[in-house]
């Protein structure tokens, strides 16, 4: 079996040490980026929009977060939600009637009622659905919670009293698995993501959708280390002369952000409320 990868960021945010955060973001300037000609918000769903919570079925989008993509959502050239989740259970939690939603990680778009996925994810739905079915009947940490989202799939362990020993049991199933499979696994807060061997993630989509929309500045709001691509693409795109562009990074309750997401943001907000 393979060796347990250590943790470069830890999964228990408890753990990890306070950074110093990037800026606090100024009104002045998010103001200026959405008075673009096509400007766009593009949001992370969890944690950004909703606060965290004990499980994904129960977690709910704040309504003053709500109430304001509703508004931008008949002033900007594109307000859209970009998440881990399924794109039409993505849109559901919303609840912006006609906003587009890219799920997956990048890989399927919802726009209108038709959702759209991408075919390079195509042959991998079996395979992902097969590793979660073997992992349901495998002997897992106990509050473990399984996602079959078809082109990848969700291992929760946020109800999990020990959040580094469930991480090191749930990897020791899974990356003989996954790596049998020929599937990748990668991680954020307190989960463990199967996904298909495509260089696709929220990168990728949030590139899309700037090219879709032919947007000319684009405000990226996220929390957690799957938004750190996104973060990175559209830094990469600004610097290319491409969009202008703020990567706002969300706070945890604990008023932490990840590494990766502290070096990748450009400014900071606290917490959802702070988003809404």
């Amino acid at each position: 079996m393979s060796e347990i990868p250590e943790m470069p960021e830890m999964t228990d945010r408890q753990n990890v040490q306070p950074l110093a955060l990037p800026p606090a973001i100024e009104a002045a300037a998010l103001a200026a980026l959405l008075a673009a000609p096509r400007a766009g918000l593009i949001t992370d769903i969890d944690g950004t929009v909703s606060p965290f919570a004990a499980t994904p079925a129960a977690a709910e989008v704040h309504p003053d977060a709500r109430a304001a993509l509703t508004r931008l959502h008949s002033r900007l050239a594109l307000v859209a939600g970009l998440t881990g989740r399924r794109a039409a259970d993505g849109a559901r939690m919303l609840g912006v009637p006609g906003m587009t939603v890219v799920g997956n990680h990048g890989m399927e778009t919802l726009s209108g009622d038709v959702v759209t996925p991408d075919p390079a994810t195509l042959p991998f739905v079996l395979p992902v659905h097969d590793l979660i079915e073997r992992l349901r009947v495998a002997p897992l940490p106990p509050g473990t919670i399984l996602e079959d989202k078809g082109p990848t799939a969700s291992v929760h362990y946020r109800l999990a009293p020990d959040w580094v020993a469930a991480r090191h049991d749930l990897l020791a199933v899974m990356i003989p698995l996954a790596t049998a499979a020929g599937l990748l696994l990668t991680e954020g807060r307190a989960i463990i993501e199967v996904r298909p061997p495509v260089a696709i993630n929220k990168g990728y989509g949030l590139r899309q959708l700037v090219a879709a929309h032919r947007l000319d500045a684009v405000v990226m709001l996220g929390d957690d280390l799957t938004d750190v691509d996104a973060f990175a693409a559209l830094r990469a795109l600004r610097e290319d002369g491409n969009v202008q562009g703020m990567s706002v990074g969300v706070t945890a309750a604990d008023g932490t952000l990840p590494p990766a997401v502290v070096a990748t943001a450009d400014v900071h907000v606290a917490g959802v409320a702070g988003v809404a």
